[in-house]
């Protein structure tokens, strides 16, 4: 009997280590990019804007930049505002 309780009490070590490595894991995926992703519907109207507007202003501020790298001198200001505009909404959609 007293074998059995010994051994009952390492196996209840044992799954307390277990739920604890657990538990870590589950905190350390929780503030990834795929969990947001995931939550974007339940996000709201703002997240899935917040999401649009980076894709917008990436590609457009990348395209004004191409521009602006092939010689013309009046693509440098769009491009700059465009960027600003398209970190400004990575950060929203990181953050809200």
């Amino acid at each position: 009997m007293k074998k059995m309780l010994t051994r009952v009490n390492a196996e209840t070590k044992n799954v307390e280590v277990a739920i604890e490595d657990l538990k870590r894991a589950q905190e350390d995926t929780e503030g990834g990019i795929d969990t947001q992703l995931v939550d974007l519907k339940s996000g709201g109207l703002v997240k899935q804007a917040a999401l649009a507007g980076a894709l917008l202003f990436t590609f457009r501020g990348g395209a004004e930049a191409i521009g602006f790298i092939g010689g013309d001198p009046s693509h440098a200001l769009p491009a700059l505002i465009q960027g600003a505009l398209a970190i400004l909404c990575i950060v929203g959609f990181i953050f809200l």
